[in-house]
């Protein structure tokens, strides 16, 4: 199995998945802030509580885990 690639966190692909991301976070009560596309301080401990609660790694980045937590694909 070929390792993980990395999106860069500032291409335009990697700011539409957190985007996405930001999206689904208020729906359980974990983030409130703006839809911006940026992995800032309130995105990363809303990401790091989220995975806690759900018993995943605790990152407070975009995972693949994450992403399928949230049903996102990222292609």
């Amino acid at each position: 199995m070929a390792p993980e690639k990395t999106l860069p966190g500032n291409s335009n692909k990697f700011r539409r998945i957190v985007i996405q991301v930001q999206s689904g976070l208020p729906a359980y009560g974990y983030y409130a802030g703006s839809l911006a596309g940026v992995v800032d301080e309130d995105t990363r401990a809303a990401l790091s509580q989220m995975q806690k609660d759900n018993k995943l790694k605790v990152t407070g980045t975009v995972t693949t885990e994450v992403l399928n937590a949230f049903g996102i694909a990222a292609r």
